[in-house]
């Protein structure tokens, strides 16, 4: 039995967007109808490709646990399951991007310290060697030395 695509979104909870599409993609198949402005749809075909669900007008009788309740899609499970794992790869890697920074802070921090201290130590020999150089005793020259001058 055929059915018009407002149907057929409906039993299958796609939209009659997404039912064009797979029809002209080759991936669903259907007729024109009699006014060639719609497709129709055969119910076989579109179990082929789609699950049916049940749709409920009234959200307040479908509650997940109620027997009149939609199943879940099947593609929801490992959707979920997909992006589980993906958020565990994520904070996996902001752990480690983490422990990273911290080591990068932590070599600074040395570079740092050492830079500082080799500054002071520089500082502290040129100190030294100036104080040296002026407690030296002025030498004569070598003309003074061999002229007596």
């Amino acid at each position: 039995m055929s059915i018009t695509l407002t149907e057929a979104a409906e039993k299958t909870g796609v939209s009659k967007s997404t039912l064009t599409r797979k029809i002209k993609a080759g991936d669903l198949s259907a007729t024109r109808s009699d006014d060639n402005k719609t497709y129709l749809v055969d119910e076989a075909e579109l179990t082929r490709v789609y699950p049916l669900v049940s749709v409920h007008h009234d959200e307040s009788q479908a509650t997940p646990n109620s027997p009149n309740a939609s199943p879940p899609h099947p593609d929801h499970a490992v959707l979920q399951l997909k992006l589980d794992m993906l958020e565990q790869q994520l904070e996996h890697e902001r752990q480690s991007s983490r422990r990273q920074i911290e080591d990068l802070q932590g070599q600074r921090d040395r570079w740092q310290k050492e830079a500082e201290d080799w500054k002071q130590t520089n500082a502290n020999n040129q100190v030294l060697l100036l104080t040296h150089e002026s407690n030296q005793p002025k030498r004569a020259g070598l003309l003074s030395a061999l002229f007596g001058r």
